[in-house]
């Protein structure tokens, strides 16, 4: 992670690396793009790395401090999901969402939560055909009744993808 910065004097542009990325416990290949917070810091998804080599959450801060909120696959036949490779979406609370491309009750992907300062939550773990399989790189939406809303690659009634809504819990 770098930050550009832009000196007017110079009228130049310098590089300033944030933090780099070790693999194992802090994450490895940030696919997804970034989401800031009210204070500035970071938030995004590793797609491996961490604590079990399935993927992160993590916070970098402005000073470049690095924090991992949660290692995927920390349960048992990894139904808390593996693999994260969508950017995460924030509500007005600081709640982290997002979905993971495998894992779940059938290794076929969810769509977790991950509460400011808890433990992440599996809001839907999808079963393939008929309500999808494999969730998208693209970022959920959300609603104001608090419904998040993405697509899947594959599943659905035909197996050509499937959008779908979950309901907050």
């Amino acid at each position: 992670m770098f930050e550009l910065v832009y000196s007017a004097k110079k009228k130049t542009y310098t590089e300033q690396v944030l933090y780099r990325f070790g693999g194992n416990p802090d994450g490895d290949t940030p696919y997804a793009g970034l989401i800031f917070d009210k204070l500035g810091n970071l938030y995004g998804t590793t797609i491996y790395g961490g604590a079990n080599g399935y993927g992160t959450v993590f916070e970098v801060t402005t000073g470049g401090v690095e924090s991992v909120l949660y290692s995927f696959c920390s349960q048992p036949s990894c139904t808390d999901g593996k693999y994260p490779a969508a950017p995460l979406l924030q509500d007005k609370n600081g709640n982290l969402y997002s979905t993971t491309g495998e894992g779940g009750t059938s290794n076929m992907g969810t769509v977790f939560e991950l509460p400011t300062g808890g433990e992440e939550k599996v809001l839907w773990s999808f079963t393939g055909p008929p309500d999808g399989r494999g969730p998208s790189q693209g970022a959920l939406v959300q609603d104001k009744k608090g419904n998040l809303y993405g697509s899947t690659e594959y599943g659905g009634t035909n197996n050509f993808g499937a959008v779908f809504k979950v309901p907050p819990k």
